[in-house]
């Protein structure tokens, strides 16, 4: 299967936007992006998604793993987008780098060379966004 630009560029948008959507909604206030919010003025509207959709009961995997393989997602649609004319091994070699980051760092964080909780899924699902390489 081989998308055209386009369909990668958006997909990749389209993804980004997902984890963002299920990090800003979902995540604890706590996090930095949420002082981000407040100094940008936007506190405000993003109470307003929060409480909206405070009802929604979500899988903790969906919540605390899936963004950062939706993340990793769009970084290697949008490369491979924009490396299309390319050599393969150059698209490759680039659309890899975050998706091999992310399970790298997780690894790291298991023996802590890397602050953080390691987690198994959040490694799983770089792992699994460098599927999306080879379309």
């Amino acid at each position: 299967m081989n998308l055209c630009t386009t369909t990668k560029i958006c997909l990749g948008v389209l993804t980004l936007t997902m984890g963002g959507l299920l990090y800003i909604l979902f995540r604890p206030e706590t996090l930095l992006i949420f002082h981000v919010i407040h100094q940008m003025g936007l506190s405000d509207s993003i109470e307003v998604w929060r409480n909206s959709a405070a009802d929604m009961r979500l899988p903790e995997f969906v919540v605390f793993n899936l963004p950062a393989g939706l993340w990793a997602t769009a970084y290697v649609l949008i490369i491979n987008a924009l490396f299309a004319s390319q050599p393969r091994w150059q698209q490759l070699a680039w659309a890899s780098v975050i998706p091999l980051l992310g399970v790298l760092s997780e690894g790291l964080q298991v023996i802590g060379l890397v602050p953080g909780t390691a987690d198994g899924l959040d490694a799983l699902c770089y792992a699994l966004a460098y599927l999306f390489i080879w379309i």
